[in-house]
């Protein structure tokens, strides 16, 4: 069940910033349950300081929307002690999706280790098999995703745009609503 922004706080706290940091969090959680609204909702997290905040707001407030992240095999120590740090704190609410091993392999046979530093081809294909086709499956047969963006690229945005390549231009708007918000 969603949370109404009206219950975050009875009482307003005192001055500005305060006030455009609940507003701020009213917003998103208006947001949140609509996509929550959507069969099979998701939130795609790469762990980033504004993904934190959307995956306590999902777990505490709209724990219907199901959250997932990309576990490209090349996430640094700190991330994978992040997630740690996360499934102690709320439990295993996040699943895991990986590449799949035998393309991974392919791969990795063609191009070696650090192949997709030879050129923007061999990048390219080193995301469609580390990153596009596990957000493919991680998506496939829902309703809806969600995915935080900032004022800079970040992995969020990146899977967002990615979102509009998988589910394609007409499922996916061009810009995440979360775009506009000062967060």
């Amino acid at each position: 069940m969603v949370t109404p922004a009206s219950a975050l706080a009875p009482s307003r706290p005192a001055g500005a910033a305060a006030r455009t940091l609940q507003d701020a969090v009213a917003s998103a959680l208006s947001w949140l349950g609509q996509a929550a609204a959507q069969p099979r909702a998701a939130f795609s997290t790469s762990f980033g300081a504004e993904d934190m905040v959307l995956l306590d707001l999902i777990v505490r407030r709209v724990p219907a929307i199901e959250v997932f992240t990309l576990d490209t095999g090349r996430l640094h120590e700190e991330t994978h002690a992040l997630m740690q740090g996360v499934e102690q704190r709320y439990g295993r609410v996040v699943q895991v999706h990986f590449p799949d091993a035998g393309a991974l392999r392919e791969l990795l046979r063609t191009q070696g280790v650090n192949g997709f530093y030879g050129s923007v081809e061999q990048r390219r294909a080193c995301c469609e098999v580390r990153k596009v086709q596990p957000l493919g499956l991680a998506l496939a047969g829902r309703g809806g995703g969600v995915c935080a963006a900032t004022r800079v690229e970040l992995p969020s945005r990146f899977l967002w745009r990615t979102y509009r390549q998988v589910l394609g231009p007409a499922n996916v708007p061009p810009e995440s609503p979360l775009d506009k918000l000062p967060m």
